[in-house]
Order: C-alpha cells, then sequence, then structure tokens
C-alpha cells in the first residue's frame, strides 16, 4: 500500500481507494478469500473444477479493465 498511485494519506485513505476500485465498493474480508481456497481444497466441492484461475478480488480487475 506505498508503492505508487496508493502512496501518501492515511491507511484509511488507502483502503477507500482500493474499496472505489471494485464493483462492489469495498474491501473484502479475510473469509471471504478463506471461502474460496476452501472450495478450491474441498475435493467434494470442486472435483470438476480443472485448470482455472479463481480471481477473488470483488471485481476489481473487471473495473480496472475498463478504466
Amino acid at each position: 500500500m506505498n508503492r505508487g498511485h496508493l502512496a501518501g494519506g492515511t491507511v484509511q485513505d488507502r483502503l477507500e481507494n482500493l474499496a472505489r476500485k471494485t464493483v462492489n465498493g469495498r474491501i473484502g474480508k479475510p473469509e471471504e478469500i478463506g471461502h474460496a481456497i476452501y472450495f478450491m481444497a474441498d475435493n467434494t466441492q470442486s472435483s470438476f473444477v480443472t485448470g482455472q484461475a479463481l480471481i477473488v478480488d470483488g471485481g476489481a480487475t473487471a473495473r480496472l479493465s475498463t478504466e
């Protein structure tokens, strides 16, 4: 959070800036990332998933691709 466009300001300012870059308009919670990890690690849930990249970023990738 100290690089480039994120440098300067308070930690809260930086978090709010990052939140604005997501479609959801917020920062993800650790447990939300954990749910994705658990899904991939649990063979009963993800047994038919192959060769995928699971992006868990609240839509930031989609939003940034249009800026």
